[in-house]
């Protein structure tokens, strides 16, 4: 049963990509998220590019951090 319970934990959770740019350099962010809370996830990325997901489903945001 405590392995079904780690599954569970796995599936709700959500890992999001930052990509930062500034000219030619990228700074990339790991950030992981509760997947219940979708909802909130767009309105705290709403400055951010939504670039896609990524093959392993994670969310990928970019933005420009400098001009």
């Amino acid at each position: 049963m405590p392995a079904l319970a780690l599954v569970a934990t796995v599936l709700s959770m959500l890992t999001i990509i930052e990509q930062d740019y500034c000219g030619d350099k990228m700074e990339e962010t790991v950030v992981s998220m509760e997947l219940e809370a979708m909802e909130d996830i767009w309105a705290d990325y709403s400055e951010w590019n939504y670039v896609g997901p990524r093959a392993n489903g994670d969310m990928v945001f970019e933005r420009k951090t400098c001009e």
